[in-house]
């Protein structure tokens, strides 16, 4: 008696993937709303704002992707290849990018910015960017740059000895003729990028074609259908970071979707609104970056000509661009930072205050006195505040 199919593949349906168009709707056009806020809040930007940001997704895109298969990048390495790439900065001071980054970063901007149509030989290009300039130690001997050429191929998980499998990926006959037709789809097909993107994303990952490095591949596939079938112009989000997020239920989810004895009725509605919500919470989190990045820009440009010195100037960038303009600037962080004596930053407080580049703050502590950043939405927020003390006096 023949055993019971288990895997996707197995279903003569496979290499179709239905979903119910009514269940997917309100994600669309939850995501529709999302984008179009996003992309309004771009039009605000100045081009090294948009560079900004373009820097930022990136960074965190090819980042986030390799945490997601258990590999660390550094990232002031991958910042600065970013940087050279988008700004056309080759001359970065104590430039940290490697080879390896280097090569990371031309697989993004290719899937994001190359819109020609995919085929095997960029399939391989991308995947040699990810292991020809080191794969870390530890890691076993793969083929580069070409497909499997057997049939037997596992995703497992668990101890050696006690590893559990996870997936079992279709054999190599089948393996050839899946990915043409998914290339076929990703060139031809005419759907809502959000869906196509996700159905790129899972058929990929399921096809599982190549040693390692699939999953990383899958999604530099669906960022290629998203940004080719949506013109998009900009790297304005990054899904990996969403996904990393919440590692263990994008593992889950594929577990779901790939496995018919949990997707017994080989639908994959639950797949798309998944990848459609992981897609909306990147572009939210992408949203309350660039907000900050225009508080940032209002900022300096009301403090441009307050004649700041180059410590003062130190200071606040530092806690801008790293996001800490919430935390407390004390006396002693300020002699640290700028290195300078205690008369000197008390009188650098006391002008900063002054101009109202920053404001007094209460500590936990409640003896030090401490300040933090001022921020236009902090100065509306703080008259606010003040108008209504008023009102209620």
């Amino acid at each position: 008696m023949d055993r019971p199919i288990k895997w996707i593949w197995e279903d003569k349906r496979y290499g179709n993937f239905p979903y119910d168009a009514d269940r997917v709707e309100e994600a669309l056009s939850t995501i529709a709303y999302t984008k179009g806020k996003l992309d309004l809040l771009m039009l605000f930007l100045s081009k090294d704002a948009i560079d900004e940001v373009e820097v930022n997704n990136i960074t965190k895109e090819i980042m986030d992707s390799s945490k997601i298969e258990g590999e660390y990048l550094r990232r002031e390495s991958v910042r600065d290849s970013v940087t050279k790439v988008v700004q056309g900065n080759i001359d970065i001071k104590h430039d940290h990018a490697t080879r390896q980054t280097d090569a990371l970063v031309e697989l993004l901007i290719d899937s994001r910015l190359n819109q020609e149509d995919l085929t095997v030989d960029r399939l391989h290009g991308w995947h040699n960017a990810l292991f020809s300039h080191g794969r870390g130690e530890g890691v076993k001997n793969i083929n580069i740059a070409t497909f499997r050429k057997y049939d037997e191929m596992r995703v497992t998980e668990g101890a050696i000895g006690k590893e559990v499998t996870k997936y079992l990926a279709p054999p190599y006959r089948m393996m050839q003729t899946q990915i043409e037709a998914l290339l076929t789809y990703c060139n031809s097909a005419i759907e809502n990028p959000y869906i196509k993107s996700a159905i790129a994303h899972l058929w990929f990952v399921s096809i599982h074609p190549y040693d390692d490095g699939n999953g990383r591949i899958s999604r530099a596939m669906a960022d290629y259908v998203l940004s080719t079938d949506s013109h998009e112009k900009y790297k304005a989000y990054s899904i990996s970071s969403s996904i990393v997020a919440d590692r263990e239920g994008y593992y889950e989810m594929l577990d779901n979707t790939t496995n018919l004895y949990k997707n017994r009725d080989f639908n994959f509605t639950h797949w798309i609104n998944w990848h459609t919500h992981t897609l909306q919470k990147a572009m939210e989190k992408s949203i309350e970056s660039i907000a900050f990045i225009i508080e940032k820009t209002k900022f300096w440009d009301r403090h441009r000509a307050d004649g700041l010195n180059q410590r003062q100037v130190k200071v606040i960038e530092d806690f801008l661009t790293a996001k800490r303009y919430e935390k407390p600037i004390s006396t002693k962080i300020y002699m640290e930072m700028t290195e300078c004596p205690k008369t000197t930053a008390v009188r650098d407080i006391r002008s900063l205050l002054k101009l109202g580049c920053i404001e007094k703050i209460k500590t936990q502590a409640g003896r030090n006195t401490a300040y933090k950043i001022l921020l236009e939405k902090e100065k509306q927020k703080s008259l606010k505040e003040r108008f209504e003390e008023r009102e209620k006096g």
